[in-house]
């Protein structure tokens, strides 16, 4: 059988040919992807803010970006049952209202935490006010963890196979400007509004794109309902015990696909917590535009917005390569592209226009493997399963996750941020060899490519 690393999947794909309705999916799918991603990232924007205003120490603050992604794992499994057997349109449009209500408690927290006696965990002390903020970031990432087994399965059931690549290269790039947007609008608002105020407005626009989601869903004439009926998801034992039958169409790949979200959601989120922090500390570069200075935690959080539009731009490209090229292929060379900026960015002493050019690399290698990536997990399980199949590889994303900002934080602390850097271009490798794993034919039978035959082995 012909080696599938050059494997090219259509003769002839026109970059971004589709027609008007696929076009409407992926600008509806797209925004509401974008949003999501603007709530993720409001409080690592916030680090270097809420340091100098609240005194907490960077793991305390690292804390709470780990309860958002604790929150987050928790919501995974049942949002992927809710995604397969009920309107996709009121899970989405309703977990997106719990992130803003999440928001608008954690912009109140100093107000009411008071009111709480001080708790101590294994020795260390969290007063009220941070038991509100960490509950708040609980609220908050359990309303996202429906973005991913809700928006995939809704997007690809939408999908023609032409087109579904290049739809899931901008959702996925669609959520990098959201990233992107995210810190740059905290550096512009924290110059004129305080912290608390900026939080509690996003908190209100949640609400409001909530309502506006569930309205637009409505009209859009978009199928938002799982596939089947009831007893249909429930009984199609024939597909699945298939699928188990044979361990390389489903359990191996699972597994090895496990190993490759543990280490790069580590690598993600350490990297979307600290990269601000990193700047600010190791560099602390200033700006001014005409007559308005911006001090280095604006910098930062600018430069993280670079980083990210970078990541955004080759997420645009992975779709396209997507339907052209092999998807292991495309995986494993973003993640070593991706490692290779990060070394340079632990170790080397940049300049300013040198930093920006190895955050633009830094963030396409990174994140550019997402359209692969969900091509790759959507190919694996039957139509009925793939809400399930997304939360079980997401929920594995947010557990390791979670622990990387607490972990990077005590590191930073004790050998230093540039250390903490180091070690993240280390699990990008990681990641890069489980992806690669799945070359090997007695691992992962491809079934988009081979459906009835089995490999020889």
């Amino acid at each position: 059988m012909t080696s599938p690393t050059l494997h090219i999947k259509q003769e002839d794909v026109h970059l971004w040919a589709m027609d008007r309705h696929h076009w409407l999916l992926a600008a509806l799918m797209g925004g509401i992807h974008s949003i999501f991603h603007v709530f993720m990232r409001l409080i690592p924007a916030f680090i270097p803010v809420l340091t100098g205003a609240l005194g907490y120490p960077l793991w305390k603050l690292g804390m709470l970006v780990s309860a958002y992604f604790v929150g987050s794992s928790v919501g995974l499994l049942p949002m992927g049952e809710l995604s397969d057997r009920y309107d996709r349109r009121i899970t989405l449009s309703g977990a997106l209202a719990i992130v803003g209500l999440g928001y608008l408690l954690f912009s109140v927290a100093p107000l009411v935490g008071t009111a709480l006696p001080e708790t101590a965990i294994a020795g260390l002390a969290f007063d009220g006010p941070f038991v509100v903020m960490a509950t708040s970031m609980v609220i908050s990432g359990f309303g996202t963890s429906a973005h991913v087994p809700v928006g995939v399965p809704l997007l690809t059931a939408n999908a023609t196979a032409d087109d579904r690549g290049k739809l899931l290269g901008i959702w996925g790039g669609s959520s990098k400007i959201g990233d992107a947007v995210g810190p740059a609008a905290v550096g512009v608002l924290i110059l004129v509004l305080g912290w608390q105020a900026i939080l509690f407005s996003f908190g209100l626009l949640g609400l409001v794109c909530a309502a506006g989601l569930y309205v637009i869903l409505g009209a859009s004439g978009f199928e938002t309902r799982p596939v089947g009926d009831q007893a249909e998801r429930d009984d199609n034992a024939e597909t699945w015990e298939s699928l188990l039958a044979d361990r390389r169409r489903y359990l191996y790949p699972m597994l090895v696909l496990v190993g490759y979200f543990a280490a790069y959601s580590i690598v993600v989120q350490g990297t979307i917590t600290f990269v601000p922090a990193f700047i600010t500390d190791v560099y602390g570069y200033s700006f001014s535009l005409g007559s308005i200075s911006f001090g280095p935690e604006s910098f930062a959080d600018f430069a993280l917005s670079v980083l990210l539009v970078g990541a955004a731009i080759s997420r645009f490209v992975g779709g396209y390569l997507v339907d052209r090229y092999e998807h292991r292929l495309v995986l494993v060379a973003t993640l070593i592209m991706a490692a290779a900026a990060m070394f340079v960015f632990s170790l080397a002493s940049l300049g300013p226009v040198a930093l920006i050019v190895v955050l633009i690399v830094f963030g396409a290698g990174l994140w550019g493997n997402s359209p692969a990536r969900d091509s790759l997990v959507s190919d694996l399980g039957p139509d009925e399963r793939e809400g399930r199949t997304f939360s079980y590889l997401w929920t594995a994303s947010r557990v390791f996750g979670a622990l990387s900002p607490t972990a990077i934080g005590f590191l930073a602390g004790s050998a230093g941020i540039r250390k903490g850097f180091t070690y993240l271009s280390i699990a990008t490798l990681i990641a890069a060899l489980f992806v690669a794993l799945l070359f090997s034919n007695r691992i992962y039978r491809d079934n988009a490519i081979d459906p009835d035959v089995a490999l020889d082995d």
